[in-house]
């Protein structure tokens, strides 16, 4: 009985100092609601703000900037205090590229450029790797794909609204090859439209969960605002993307290979009709030619010329420095007289404004970039992220088709994501988009998509053996 007596007072005394104890259960699960709910708001905050790069900060910072900074501070130490491993996706290829980068700045003409870059891609990276430790665990992302599809029309009626401004109160105002091309709230019409070209994709992954009329409607919108940037690298990527997920979407909807053969020969055979309608018969060759003359179609020639006047005086600083001219030192290479791209106006800044007619432009594209800039071996890491992008997004849908709750709708979020990184990928070819936080943000969703519903996020700690299971805490619906 002595025995008996010692352990219930010992008992007795252990629940008292719990139950008085600051991190007891209910605050432990008050204090797990309360940080959820907390980075719930951040991530909303981050998917509005990436797009709005004016007007610019300190070292050419966005609104979103500060944001980033509390959060990643608030992310280190929850990781500190809870001892929870990181996630670090793409480890190998950002090694790869970091390397490269390194080794090429020893040419670099301008270190301060070389430096600048190298900061903007590590805080890239490291705000990414706490957007996937962040989001894992929050099932299909919902919220977040919903609150992107809403800022993306908010940027699509600015840049409208910026084109009215400047005359362009039409569609045929907007189709005119020249004129005033749409930013919105970046500050490239080419920054807008790979922005809004995900944004596309974005409406279409919430198919059956978004009203339809404004699904649609924002589609529409957005689409508008894309013709107004007057971007024919981002509407071609677009379409190629379109493919894409129509084609992974028939893969996971498991379509027989006599299904994919029969829709490739009807394909094929639309194609060479079209063909031999226009060019053997002449059937709308002058409809066609009037709209090529009368659209942003017809910059395509003179854009295609400017961009390979630029890649061919970059090659050949680069053949002088086979590792690299330095990251970010494409616009401060010197080129010859009949080089030059630029009028001269007026006072001549060259720091930052590229407005010296003496030095070259930026690549405008990332593969070309990156070879020029930062060498083999960082192309080959750039390569490899993208590869392993597509690779995740195909083995995440055999993982889950097992278990999702509805396959069929995390087969078409597959697909969907799946042709948004097609479109990406092809948009590259005509401007660095691997500086774009919108591109990093979407990488973040993509890493952390899951089928079925939300689970308890990764940040938060395991509850003691002695604590009540907790149920999940997800995204709001």
């Amino acid at each position: 009985m002595a025995v008996r007596s010692r352990i219930e007072r010992t008992a007795a005394t252990a629940s008292a100092k719990d139950s008085h104890h600051p991190m007891s259960s209910t605050s432990r699960v008050q204090s797990r609601r309360l940080s959820d709910h907390a980075w719930t708001w951040y991530l909303v905050i981050a998917v509005c703000l990436a797009p709005v790069l004016v007007p610019p900060g300190p070292g050419r910072s966005a609104l979103l900037d500060p944001f980033n900074v509390i959060a990643l501070a608030a992310f280190a130490a929850t990781m500190a205090i809870a001892h929870r491993s990181i996630q670090v996706p793409f480890a190998a290829p950002v090694i790869l590229m970091s390397v490269g980068s390194l080794l090429a700045t020893a040419n670099a003409v301008n270190a301060p450029a070389a430096l600048f870059t190298l900061i903007q891609d590590a805080y890239l990276y490291v705000w990414f790797v706490m957007l996937v430790n962040v989001v894992s665990g929050r099932g299909d992302l919902r919220l977040l794909r919903v609150a992107w599809v809403l800022a993306a029309c908010g940027v699509a009626i600015i840049g409208l609204v910026g084109m009215a401004q400047h005359g362009a109160d039409s569609m045929a105002a907007i189709l005119n090859p020249k004129g005033f091309r749409a930013m919105g709230t970046f500050d490239q019409p080419d920054e807008l439209a790979d922005y809004l070209a995900l944004s596309v994709f974005m409406a279409l992954s919430l198919q059956g969960r978004f009203a339809r009329l404004l699904k649609w409607g924002s589609i529409a919108l957005i689409l508008i605002a894309m013709a107004a940037t007057k971007a024919n690298g981002g509407l071609l990527s677009l379409s190629a993307g379109l493919v894409a997920m129509a084609i992974v979407g028939a893969w996971t909807r498991g379509v027989s290979p006599e299904g994919w053969v029969a829709t490739g020969l009807l394909a094929a055979g639309g194609l060479l009709t079209v063909v031999w309608l226009i060019g053997g018969m002449g059937l709308g060759a002058s409809e066609i030619s009037h709209l090529e003359s009368h659209s942003f179609l017809g910059r395509m020639g003179h854009s295609s010329e400017g961009r390979e006047k630029i890649w061919q005086t970059l090659f050949r600083h680069y053949r002088q420095n086979p590792l690299g001219i330095g990251p970010g030192n494409s616009r401060w290479q010197s080129v010859t007289i009949e080089e030059r791209e630029r009028p001269i106006k007026g006072h001549l800044v060259t720091f930052d404004s590229g407005a010296d007619p003496f030095l070259s432009k930026e690549a405008h594209n990332d593969y070309i970039a990156y070879i020029v800039e930062r060498g083999p071996l960082a192309l080959l890491g750039m390569l490899m992220l993208r590869w392993q992008v597509f690779a995740r997004l195909l083995k995440g849908w055999k993982n889950a088709r097992a278990t999702a709750t509805d396959r069929a709708a995390f087969g078409a979020l597959t697909a969907t994501m799946f042709g948004a990184w097609v479109c990406s990928c092809l948009n590259a070819n005509t401007i660095e988009t691997l500086h774009f936080r919108h591109v990093w943000l979407f990488l973040g969703l993509v890493c952390a998509l899951e089928p079925g519903p939300a689970r308890q996020p990764a940040l938060e700690p395991s509850p003691s053996p002695n604590m009540p299971a907790l149920s999940p805490v997800g995204m709001p619906s």
